[in-house]
């Protein structure tokens, strides 16, 4: 193991809170999906931190956002931090709770420290999770366009790579790509997942979480400076 660094439309949010039922009920109850995986479609940034705070008013929670805290605060209790950063991905309100005061956010080797307020507002986290795949942030983001689907040649997957330090530190690596599911047609055996990885399309990056007396809570986001390799 690598050693760690230091530091819709209408249609389709109508859908979101019986399907966030469904993922919480399955995660919650049965071992976390594996990586590259989530369980089903929610959107890629929800808007109710960020309503709030432009408002100066608390916004009472949504069904789906209770639901998904439920699914992060789950993974919490039971130290699976996978199904906790499935959850961590899906809602704005969740990275709310569970990122440090300040982010270290920004390219390697000039990175510094963001406020958590301005790292939410903005919508720097840069995954998404639709379906049964982990996608960059702009690629979910086409998914809330319309209600027809982006076309998935259009769609940028990420492979991810977690790694856990003795001391319970997790570090999540992402690199974007094309994969075997981007293809138009898709290789014939291919089944749910995204396949062979093609071609890498950026940098990419890592998220590193701490962990706290109760959970974790993400301390950086660092893209990095070239492909690695």
């Amino acid at each position: 193991m690598s050693p760690l660094h230091s530091a819709a439309r209408p249609a389709v949010h109508a859908r979101v809170s019986a399907l966030v039922l469904a993922l919480l009920l399955a995660a919650c109850g049965s071992p976390s999906a594996e990586a590259g995986q989530a369980v089903t479609k929610a959107t890629a940034a929800p808007a109710t931190a960020t309503a709030a705070a432009a408002t100066g008013v608390a916004k009472p929670l949504s069904e789906s956002d209770r639901l998904i805290l439920e699914m992060a605060a789950s993974g919490c209790r039971s130290g699976d931090f996978k199904q906790f950063f499935q959850a961590f991905t899906r809602s704005d309100v969740v990275r709310e709770r569970y990122t440090a005061k300040t982010v270290e956010f920004g390219t390697e080797g000039s990175a510094y420290q963001m406020p958590v307020r301005r790292y939410i507002d903005d919508g720097h986290y840069p995954l998404g999770i639709i379906d049964y795949s982990w996608m960059t942030r702009e690629s979910a983001m086409l998914y809330e366009m319309d209600d027809v689907p982006p076309p998935v040649e259009k769609v940028r997957y990420v492979e991810l790579t977690f790694e856990t330090a003795s001391d319970n530190r997790q570090r999540v690596e992402w690199l974007p790509g094309v994969f075997e599911k981007n293809l138009n047609p898709p290789p014939p055996d291919l089944e749910e997942g995204l396949g062979r990885m093609i071609r890498q399309t950026a940098p990419g990056g890592y998220l590193l979480f701490f962990p706290t007396k109760d959970c974790w809570e993400l301390v950086s986001d660092v893209a990095y400076r070239r492909q690695p390799g």
